[in-house]
């Protein structure tokens, strides 16, 4: 890092600036070494997190990504449970199951394997 300034933070004001000048904190090293994660308590009612100056000074100086929190990842739509009976000594498998779930209504269906499609080891046919 060529310039190590409290002004390359983004979001920081004068203020702010002042502030850690104070506390004799002029570098986004300096600042870096302040972080602390704190506790997250269960009776907070904050809706979100504030921006941490120090913990983005310490992602610059160790050069790494850090998420404050718990990211939200969506569920898939729909959902999809696949299972392979069959026997692994002969290499056959007889049955091929999956469950469809989809917007509250769930789905089975079964595949199994038919005379002629036997050396295969799969159907194209299927009965729910």
């Amino acid at each position: 890092m060529a310039k190590d300034d409290l002004s390359l933070l983004r979001s920081i004001g004068e203020k702010e600036i002042a502030k850690y000048a104070r506390r004799g904190i002029f570098s986004v090293t300096q600042l870096s070494y302040t972080f602390r994660s704190r506790k997250k308590y269960m009776g907070s009612n904050r809706k979100g997190q504030l921006h941490q100056h120090a913990l983005q000074a310490l992602a610059i100086r160790e050069k790494k990504v850090y998420v404050l929190g718990t990211p939200g990842l969506p569920f898939p739509s729909p959902r999809i449970y696949f299972d392979i009976e069959g026997d692994p000594e002969r290499r056959f498998d007889y049955l091929l199951g999956m469950i469809v779930e989809a917007k509250g209504v769930v789905e089975r269906h079964s595949f199994w394997p038919t005379a002629r499609l036997r050396s295969r080891g799969c159907s194209n046919s299927s009965s729910t």
